[in-house]
């Protein structure tokens, strides 16, 4: 009964930016990731670019060369969920003009979800998971660190993905979305709760979501 309350009562959407897979890029050779690129362009936000551009009647930009070799590379020797997080701060590099409108996308996708989720006699609460690239550990630890040789990365990269999840999350509270932001709570840990090698939640990560959303979840069943 409990379980089935939660399922017409409470809509949960748990955002990773930044990592995370999707269905569009889970094929496991380098050459399907290619093949995928020009469809699903990146993780995340990412995610909205091909799609924004084909409903605006806009052809893709083009793949600069260094881009599509630092890529093959890329999938052909790190994790997947790794290579797609840090792949999708190295897109706003080539393209950074359409990060705006792909946050923007993703905030229309939200309030439709809010929309659907109120017409049903739903509540719409987003938990949000902030990429492990853009915040700062202990002793300099940082995930993926040969991936981000292998693109080259640079502050201003991460700088920029800190400042479009910063938009997005002001986005939602300002069109009323209930927000989980465990941004403070996976910063305070003493090490990332994510995989070392895939960077998928590890167990902790996933006490940290439970921990998080158990309370909401409760309040929101009370008669």
């Amino acid at each position: 009964m409990r379980l089935s309350a939660v399922s017409t009562r409470v809509f949960t959407v748990v955002l990773a930016l930044g990592l995370g897979s999707s269905a569009a890029q889970t094929q496991s050779t380098a050459d399907d990731h290619i093949a995928k690129a020009r469809a699903a362009a990146a993780n995340d936000f990412g995610e909205l670019l091909g799609t924004g551009l084909h409903f605006t009647g806009r052809n893709f930009p083009p793949e600069p060369q260094a881009r599509t070799a630092q890529r093959t590379a890329l999938f052909e020797t790190a994790a997947d969920a790794m290579a797609q997080g840090l792949d999708s701060i190295e897109t706003w590099r080539t393209w950074p003009d359409e990060l705006d409108n792909c946050v923007r996308d993703a905030l229309y996708l939200c309030r439709e979800m809010q929309r659907a989720t109120q017409a049903d006699g739903a509540k719409l609460v987003i938990m949000f998971l902030p990429s492990p690239f853009v915040l700062t550990w202990p002793n300099g630890l940082m995930p993926g660190k040969s991936v981000v040789r292998t693109y080259a990365l640079q502050p201003a990269d991460f700088e920029r993905q800190s400042k479009s999840e910063a938009q997005f999350l002001a986005g939602l509270r300002e069109a009323g979305i209930e927000l989980v932001d465990l941004t403070a709570k996976i910063a305070a840990e003493p090490a990332p709760p994510f995989w070392h090698h895939d960077l998928h939640l590890s167990t902790r990560g996933h006490e940290i979501v439970a921990e998080a959303l158990l309370p909401v979840v409760d309040r929101l069943l009370q008669p």
